[in-house]
């Protein structure tokens, strides 16, 4: 695939008990997992919602998105960025994964019931600030429906995106601001900006373009599919695309999708590669989970911080991407 530049790879280790975890939440009934309904985490008691998928992930303490983990890690590690801006916050597995990397954390999380979760498991982290809200453009600040399905909070969204009929959800009104009136422009400047919000990325990043502007940010977004990411990707202008990856997936990206893949994992092991996207328009990837934006001007010492970071690690111990346990 002439498209694709591999700027790096990485060994795996622990990778059975990560995949193991990941099916057994994703397939397995709740009666055959020993689900706690709550943990103490920096002496607080937090409850644990064992019908939300994404809290069942965080209470077994599986892994999330390694994969980007590892490059948030070696970009901070080398000084390319300094301050964490987390949109679409969730349960805190990323923020909480790097929350010893960054020099600040930015966390934006509308859900009422994550949002009193996440000042639990944030409280003691005085680099680390929480605001309760939704980042939409100009044209949607004000207060919106957020709806919520009850069996994972990681498929809320703002308005009826992705909420069917038959769904059963919560809905809750939540304030909605730009990023912009949100935070001061001066931390924008040596920042990673990281957008998972269902769906509704392209929205964010057109409010966003003064600041791409000004900036220069190095910018994450999810992509279900590649109509999707090119959408994103037309916004930006003057920067380099990149996805990191389990060497295993097929293009579709997805573990759930990616049935043979795993096994084949699981027999002869995996590696995680960081790729160079380039012309997009004949990429056979798909389904990012966040594809990396970083100013062309950044672009150099981006490659170097991964390449210089996977050498000084050698391998990639899945273990050492544990959130709550690992503290």
């Amino acid at each position: 695939m002439n498209n694709i530049n591999n700027i790096a790879l990485i060994k795996t280790k622990k990778l059975f008990k990560y995949l193991f975890i990941r099916v057994c939440l994703r397939f397995l009934p709740k009666i055959f997992l020993r689900i706690p309904k709550s943990i103490y985490f920096n002496n607080f008691l937090i409850n644990i919602d064992n019908n939300d998928l994404e809290q069942k992930y965080f209470s077994l303490d599986c892994i999330r998105e390694p994969e980007n983990l590892i490059v948030y890690k070696a970009i901070a590690i080398n000084n390319i960025v300094d301050t964490f801006v987390d949109i679409g916050g969730n349960c805190g597995h990323v923020s909480l994964s790097i929350v010893n990397d960054y020099k600040k954390i930015i966390l934006f999380e509308p859900n009422p019931r994550l949002f009193f979760f996440l000042t639990k498991l944030f409280k003691k982290y005085k680099h680390v600030k929480l605001r309760q809200c939704a980042i939409v453009q100009d044209n949607s600040v004000g207060y919106l429906n957020l709806n919520v399905p009850k069996s994972s909070s990681g498929l809320a969204t703002l308005g009826n995106f992705l909420v069917k009929d038959n769904l059963d959800f919560n809905s809750y009104k939540v304030e909605a601001s730009t990023l912009k009136k949100e935070i001061n422009m001066k931390y924008l400047y040596n920042a990673y900006i990281k957008i998972d919000v269902e769906g509704l990325e392209k929205q964010i990043l057109i409010s966003m373009i003064p600041i791409l502007e000004t900036c220069r940010p190095i910018v994450g977004f999810e992509a279900l599919s590649k109509h999707h990411a090119k959408d994103c990707i037309s916004i930006f202008k003057n920067y380099v695309f990149y996805c990191s990856r389990f060497d295993f997936l097929g293009n579709s990206g997805a573990l759930t999708k990616s049935i043979y893949g795993i096994l084949k994992a699981l027999l002869f092991g995996g590696n995680i590669k960081v790729i160079r996207l380039d012309n997009f328009d004949e990429n056979q990837l798909d389904n990012f989970s966040q594809i990396f934006a970083v100013p062309k001007e950044k672009s150099f010492d981006f490659e170097k911080s991964i390449k210089d970071y996977f050498k000084y690690l050698g391998f990639c111990n899945l273990e050492e991407f544990k959130t709550w346990s690992k503290y």
